[in-house]
């Protein structure tokens, strides 16, 4: 977990490079409006940060409503979200936010990193 004032992606990707992380996802991502994909690697707990950076805020919402279907999570952080056991998805703005962690004992962790990404995107500490 970096400290708020040191976010430095693992991979930071333009749509050209896109490939390089989500497979097979990124023609539709850049449908979408995608313009930027940042990737982190968590430690505590494990997991994979993807913060996706959109044109407008109805490409992330589409691109949350693709990994996510109708279904939202009510008590999550961003404009709308959606959670199980080991990933939390949300939206704010026009930024699209994946945190998966490596497996599904870490529930209230990954939920708690969330919002802790969610405070970092509203201080303005995230790239976009």
């Amino acid at each position: 977990m970096p400290p708020s004032a040191s976010w430095r992606p693992d991979k930071d990707l333009r749509p050209d490079h896109f490939h390089e992380r989500v497979d097979g996802a990124a023609p539709a991502l850049i449908a979408l409006g995608c313009r930027r994909l940042l990737y982190f690697r968590l430690e505590s707990p494990p997991a994979d940060l993807e913060v996706l950076v959109f044109a407008t805020a109805d490409g992330a919402g589409e691109a949350l409503s693709r990994d996510a279907g109708d279904a939202r999570s009510p008590g999550l952080p961003g404009d709308e979200a959606w959670a199980n056991e080991q990933c939390v998805f949300f939206r704010r703005g026009d930024v699209y936010v994946r945190l998966i962690g490596d497996d599904r004992g870490h529930a209230r962790a990954i939920r708690a990193e969330a919002e802790r990404v969610d405070r970092a995107m509203a201080q303005g500490e995230l790239p976009r």
